[in-house]
C-alpha cells in the first residue's frame, strides 16, 4: 500500500460526520470531488475547494482499514491541468474534506484520461462511516479483508520473507520451497531406508489409501502383477506382493579351478583362491585352464622309456621339455641323443641314442 495522504476534515464535514456517527443520519456519502490547480493550506474553516476548476462525479471509494480509505476518480475529458488540491464534496453539497500541496499531484495532458486513485486517512477510525456514490469502478490495494490490486512479488522478496505486501505466485514458491523439499525428502528417505519395518508401513500406508482410489487402486493391482525374473547368470525375482532380490553367484576358486560351472561369476577374489597345484604336487594350475607338470624320468640309452603322468593331463599335453640331471656318460655326451615322442595326456615316450647307460632327467610338460 502507498503511503496515504491526510485529508482535514472541515467544520461542517465534521458536524455531518458527527451526525451519522450518533444515529442522526445514515452514513456520509461523498458523491463528487473537486479539483484545483492552486496551491493552498487545507483548514477546517473552509468551506469551499480555493480556485475550484472542476468537479468529478465518476468517484467511488472504500474502506481499506479503520483510518484509511482507497479513493479512485475518474476524468476521461481532454481537458489539460495541473492538479494541486481536492475536496470531498457530500451529496448535499457540504464540503466534507479537502487535501493540498504546493507540487502538482497529478499533470493532466489532453490525450490522456485522469484517472486519481489515492489512500486517503483521517486523524480517527471513521473510515467505514464514509461511503461513496459510484461504486461502478474500484481498485484498493488487496489486503486480507479486501480485493483489490496487488503486485507480485519478486524471487528475492519470497526468499528474503520479510514483505507481508506483495503476493506470492505458484513459481516463485516453488522456487522457494524446492530445496527446503528436498532437504526433507533426503533425510526421511535415509530415515526409511535405516528402517525395515518404517519403509514397511508406509508402504502398505500407501496402498491402503489407494485402495480408497479405484483408478491408483487398479495401478496398484497392475503392478503388483508385473514379475521381475533374472536371466543369465543373474538367478531370482518374482512379482512386486513383496521384496525381491535378483543374486549373481560367485565361483569359487576350485570351481574355476575344476571348469565345472557355467552358471557362476568369476570375481576377482576367487581368481585369487584358485588352488595353485591340481592332482598333487607336481601340477601347478595357470588361468585358461593351463596345466604345467614337473617332475622326473629315468630312461636308458639305446632303449629309451615311458612316463606316466601321476594325474593325467584333463585334455592334452601340448609340450614336454627335458634337462638331464647329473653326468650321462662319463665325458662322451656328445653322441648322446634324446628325443621326446608319444606326448598325450597320460605321459610321454623318450628315445635315447647311445651308449646305453641310465639317465635320470628332469621334464616340464606343457597342457590343459
Amino acid at each position: 500500500m502507498a503511503e496515504p495522504i491526510d485529508l482535514v476534515i472541515t467544520n461542517a464535514g465534521l458536524d455531518a460526520l458527527v451526525d451519522a456517527q450518533n444515529g442522526n443520519t445514515d452514513a456520509i456519502e461523498v458523491v463528487e470531488v473537486g479539483l484545483t490547480e492552486t496551491a493552498f493550506d487545507p483548514a477546517p474553516t473552509l468551506t469551499a475547494l480555493p480556485g475550484e476548476t472542476k468537479r468529478l462525479a465518476s468517484v467511488t471509494g472504500q474502506s481499506v482499514a479503520p483510518d484509511i480509505i482507497h479513493m479512485v476518480a475518474l476524468d476521461a475529458t481532454t481537458e489539460a491541468y495541473e492538479l494541486r488540491g481536492i475536496g470531498l464534496y457530500l451529496s448535499d453539497g457540504t464540503l466534507f474534506a479537502t487535501y493540498g500541496q504546493a507540487d502538482p499531484i497529478f499533470v493532466k495532458v489532453t490525450i490522456a484520461d485522469f484517472l486519481l486513485a489515492l489512500d486517503v486517512r483521517f486523524s480517527g477510525d471513521i473510515a467505514e462511516d464514509i461511503v461513496f456514490g459510484d461504486s461502478t469502478f474500484l481498485y484498493p490495494p488487496a489486503t486480507e479483508t479486501v480485493k483489490g490490486v496487488a503486485r507480485l512479488a519478486t524471487q528475492a522478496l519470497v526468499d528474503g520473507g520479510e514483505d507481508d505486501e506483495t503476493i506470492v505466485s505458484p513459481l516463485k514458491l516453488a522456487a522457494r520451497l524446492a530445496p527446503v523439499l528436498q532437504s526433507i525428502a533426503a533425510e526421511q528417505a535415509a530415515r526409511i531406508a535405516g528402517d525395515s519395518d518404517l519403509a514397511d508401513t508406509i508402504a502398505h500406508e500407501i496402498i491402503d489409501r489407494g485402495s480408497e482410489d479405484a483408478a491408483l487402486r487398479s495401478l496398484i493391482d497392475a503392478l503388483r502383477a508385473v514379475t521381475i525374473t533374472g536371466s543369465g547368470l543373474a538367478a531370482g525375482g518374482g512379482n512386486l506382493t513383496g521384496n525381491r532380490q535378483i543374486n549373481v553367484p560367485a565361483a569359487s576358486g576350485p570351481e574355476i579351478a575344476s571348469g565345472s560351472s557355467s552358471s557362476k561369476a568369476v570375481t576377482p577374489q576367487a581368481i585369487a583362491q584358485v588352488p595353485q597345484t591340481f592332482g598333487g604336487a607336481c601340477s601347478i594350475l595357470g588361468l585358461g585352464g593351463s596345466l604345467i607338470k614337473t617332475g622326473t624320468v629315468s630312461v636308458a640309452f639305446a632303449g629309451g622309456g615311458s612316463h606316466t603322468f601321476p594325474t593325467a593331463f584333463p585334455n592334452a599335453c601340448y609340450r614336454v621339455l627335458l634337462t638331464p640331471l647329473g653326468d650321462p656318460d662319463g665325458g662322451d655326451e656328445a653322441d648322446e641323443t634324446w628325443w621326446v615322442t608319444g606326448m598325450n595326456a597320460a605321459g610321454f615316450n623318450v628315445s635315447v641314442g647311445g651308449d646305453g647307460n641310465n639317465i635320470t632327467m628332469a621334464y616340464l610338460a606343457i597342457g590343459n
